[in-house]
């Protein structure tokens, strides 16, 4: 709540934006048309605003709770993680080279966790002993 505060976007949501009303509802103003007009807006943008930053961040934890399906093709299993990952950077969320390689290891099975594990630690002293020389 105090984010929202802070961008101003709970009093659209609570109402405590005071909406403009016409003096003669009868015959509003040009002006005042316009005034409406441009608080409806605002409401509108404050909401899919809201909305999309919720969608946003429940996509991403829904990306971060991927499981490997026990059972399943574990290309097809890699495709849709791909596939997942894809979708979340073309909607501009971030996530980091050490979530994604965090969720490969805890996506797969166990044993390919483990080997994976391996691979990268004789990787990573690979790497170390060729900067030495």
């Amino acid at each position: 709540m105090i984010a929202m505060n802070d961008r101003k976007l709970y009093d659209h949501l609570t109402e405590d934006a005071v909406k403009p009303s016409p003096v003669n509802a009868a015959k509003p103003t040009d002006a005042e048309k316009a005034s409406i007009k441009e608080w409806q807006w605002a409401g509108l943008i404050t909401e899919f605003s809201m909305c999309s930053m919720l969608k946003r961040s429940n996509m991403r934890a829904d990306f971060m709770a991927l499981s490997y399906t026990p059972g399943s093709n574990l290309h097809n299993e890699f495709s849709r993680v791909t596939t997942e990952y894809e979708q979340l950077i073309n909607l501009g969320v971030e996530v980091s080279d050490k979530e994604y390689h965090s969720l490969i290891f805890k996506f797969v099975p166990i044993k390919i966790a483990n080997h994976l594990s391996s691979v990268s630690a004789s990787m990573k002293t690979l790497c170390l002993a060729q900067k030495l020389m």
